[in-house]
């Protein structure tokens, strides 16, 4: 007699491949379902992670509220946490009068209030692999016994708000363990506190690392001179340095001055110096950059330390696999596209925001985009019109995410008839679609060879490329309403323009809300498989869900 088959949604295999695709609200209705789906489904829903904010652990009011539903639940929960995140769902930007703004977390960890009950209820904790406390908390007083619990020497990563610092400079905990000796890997986000060097200084010091980010937020003013060069010289000693991202301005006077021609960081692969925006003190930034013959990832706020790099790094540019450029004049456009000829590794491009007049200027350099057959990201935030992009898809055949945030793209059936298709392309983003005889294309058949042209050159395109696309229902509606009422094609205008747009995006089935994140997980994976971790923006912790990993969500 043949066994009665098992039910599949019983089997662990099944049920972990389900559970790897969904989310944390869902992943709390599948542990509610039966024992075996709850024991799959809560590690998975505790563990954190640093990489997709969506899957972090459940914010402060959360964990406050799951202690005092069940402590011997939330104690047993806990030992599947990873990676903890201690911060408010939102928190808050506050400026009180005469003092900078800064971001806070008004609650905190309500079972911390009483000691020695908190070291009870996590003695049989397992420890984190990574903590992250990237706001200040209203209680300050509390936040020794944060470190006291939750930093064990099984912490590797380590996340705090400034403020911390001097907490973790000056406190002798209770035990002899080295709360430090695991620390690889150290993001320090300057706030809007009253800031000491020195504490951050020595708490520097009592690491080894490999991982080291500070990102200054400029409030109530950016770092000075001497207190880069403080933390900098303090940087020279640790030589196992493998990623160092400087988040902020005026580094172009510290920085070549205090580390010298030769690397004090031989095994450096990530390198991030400068803001994340333009910033005028960057644009004369002549430094010459260390010798780093490993160095994989390159984010600079000026084009000159690049080509002093290139030319004075043998291998460099056979190494790079993720280059952010930051362009002031067209004079740096045109060098970066004569650098990039060679550079077969890279596999994620972004050079930043550029208008110039005239314009053409930036179309006929666009025109002459240099083969880089490994490169899946490319961001270019140009000013200029472009009547193709054909060249890429020969040019750059592996490309995933294109963003042309500032360019204005002319299309009809002739120009894309043109092209070869985008066949890995899952990401675009064009400021502006114009089309090239908007009068002839309103006729069905031609409108309907648009459409069929614009599939076959972007296949797996998902999301509305540009705004202008993006029509309510009740208009387009109503516009082809008054179509049928006046009997034919109403005269042309920019609304009518829209309106044909559209109508394409309906034809195409598109979503109207893209996916922004694509270039943050290439990003980030680039730098886990280099280095182990990643430089994590403290906006991923104020927007957390802006920073999701979730392809094809």
């Amino acid at each position: 007699m043949l066994e009665p088959t098992r039910n599949p949604l019983l089997l662990p295999e099944i049920i972990c491949n389900v559970l790897s695709r969904l989310g944390p609200r869902e992943l709390l209705q599948c542990a509610c379902l039966n024992t075996t789906w709850n024991t799959l489904a809560l590690p998975k829903l505790y563990e954190g992670t640093m990489y997709d904010m969506q899957f972090r652990t459940p914010d402060i009011t959360s964990l406050n509220c799951l202690h005092v539903s069940s402590p011997e639940r939330f104690a047993r929960n806990l030992n599947f946490v990873k990676h903890l995140l201690i911060a408010p769902e939102c928190p808050v930007r506050k400026q009180t009068f005469q003092a900078p703004s800064r971001i806070e977390s008004l609650e905190y960890l309500r079972f911390l209030v009483r000691p020695d009950y908190a070291k009870r209820l996590l003695a049989n904790c397992r420890g984190f692999k990574s903590l992250m406390i990237p706001f200040g908390i209203k209680a300050k007083h509390k936040a020794t016994i944060y470190f006291e619990l939750m930093l064990t020497e099984s912490v590797e990563f380590l996340a705090i708000d400034d403020s911390y610092c001097r907490t973790l400079a000056s406190v002798s905990f209770a035990d002899p363990v080295n709360r430090f000796c695991g620390i690889r890997a150290l993001t320090i986000y300057k706030s809007g506190t009253i800031f000491d060097v020195a504490d951050m200084c020595a708490v520097i010091n009592k690491c080894d690392l490999t991982v080291f980010h500070l990102e200054d937020s400029g409030e109530p003013e950016h770092m000075t001179i001497d207190h880069l060069t403080q933390v900098i010289q303090v940087l020279v000693n640790q030589k196992n340095l493998e990623s160092l991202a400087l988040v902020m301005p005026g580094l172009s006077d510290v920085f070549g001055a205090v580390v010298g021609k030769e690397s004090p960081w031989p095994n450096l692969k990530v390198l991030q110096l400068g803001p994340r925006d333009k910033t005028v003190g960057e644009m004369n930034w002549t430094v010459r950059l260390p010798k780093l013959s490993k160095l994989e990832s390159l984010f600079l706020a000026g084009i000159n330390p690049l080509l002093s790099a290139v030319a004075h790094n043998a291998g460099l540019k056979d190494r790079l696999r993720s280059l952010h450029v930051t362009l002031f004049t067209f004079d740096d456009a045109k060098d970066i596209i004569d650098v990039l000829p060679g550079c077969k590794a890279l596999q994620h491009l972004n050079l930043g925001e550029l208008s110039v007049r005239p314009s053409i200027l930036l179309s006929e350099l666009f025109r002459h985009f240099p083969r880089l057959p490994g490169l899946e990201c490319l961001v270019l935030d140009w000013s200029f019109h472009v009547d193709g992009i054909q060249q890429l898809a020969t040019q750059c055949p592996l490309l995933k995410i294109l963003k042309l945030t500032a360019a204005e793209f002319t299309i009809s059936p002739d120009i894309l008839r043109k092209m070869s298709p985008f066949c890995n392309l899952k990401t675009l983003k064009i400021y502006s679609l114009e089309l090239d005889d908007p009068i002839e294309l309103r006729r069905g058949e031609i409108f309907q060879q648009l459409v069929d042209e614009w599939r076959r050159v972007f296949p797996q395109i998902q999301h509305t490329p540009s705004v202008f696309m993006e029509v309510r229902e009740e208009e387009l509606e109503e516009h082809i309403r008054e179509e049928e009422r006046v009997g034919g094609f109403p005269p042309f205008s920019f609304e009518n323009t829209r309106m044909l747009l559209g109508r394409m995006r309906n034809a195409l089935g598109y979503r109207t809300c893209g996916d922004d994140s694509l270039e943050e997980i290439l990003q980030c994976k680039l730098e886990t498989e280099i280095v182990g971790w990643p430089v994590i923006p403290l906006w991923a912790y104020e927007f957390p869900q802006s920073y999701s990993f979730r392809e094809g969500q």
